[in-house]
């Protein structure tokens, strides 16, 4: 997912995302409803999620609330780094690869 999606979502913006439909952020789109998907060179799709953003201010708002609370729930630092921990497996400090951690940690070249 694009980085500067989680500065928006934090923000509490709901944003147009023009993107294929199967993109994290088009899943996320939909699921939560924080921002419009149009398709990529849907011009007339993006027209009409832009007079729809005009037009309903208080839907706006409710996403933008939605965006925030998204952040702080799915991609709060902690929650974030927890995963991202456990898609890499690295072992919890302290324990048996706790060297091999700080030397990653330290950006220290690690020899196998």
């Amino acid at each position: 997912m694009p980085s500067k999606i989680y500065g928006i979502l934090a923000a509490g913006r709901p944003f147009i995302a023009m993107m294929e439909e199967n993109t994290e952020v088009a899943q996320i789109a939909r699921q939560d409803t924080v921002d419009f998907v149009v398709r990529p060179g849907g011009v007339d799709a993006l027209v009409g999620a832009i007079r729809e953003a005009v037009d309903a201010p208080e839907r706006l708002k409710q996403m933008g609330v939605r965006a925030r609370r998204l952040a702080e729930l799915r991609f709060d630092r902690i929650n974030v780094t927890s995963r991202f921990r456990r898609v890499v497996a690295i072992p919890k400090v302290g324990g048996p690869h706790h060297r091999c951690e700080r030397l990653v940690a330290a950006r220290i070249p690690v020899q196998m």
